[in-house]
């Protein structure tokens, strides 16, 4: 289900209550042994935005394969360091 909050209190202060919560959490006591509180979805965005500079790890094995396939087709394949 979706709910539009156009309908009940506006766009702009749904935003503005949201980032109220959003920093009331963030900033409430952490459990012990750590240092951060995430809000859903923001280790998976963090993570795209590393693997986008950084690229995807392969394991030995994948990157074999790859590489077999590369040169069965005769297309080149460049993995990074």
């Amino acid at each position: 289900m979706a709910i539009d909050p156009e309908y009940f209190i506006g766009k702009d202060e749904f935003k503005k209550t949201m980032d109220t919560y959003i920093d009331t959490l963030k900033n409430s006591e952490k459990a012990e042994g750590e240092n951060r509180i995430y809000v859903h979805g923001e280790k998976e965005f963090e993570m795209e935005e590393k693997r986008k500079k950084e690229g995807l790890p392969l394991d030995a094995k994948t990157v074999e394969s790859l590489t077999g396939i590369s040169n069965e087709y005769g297309e080149p394949i460049e993995f990074m360091n």
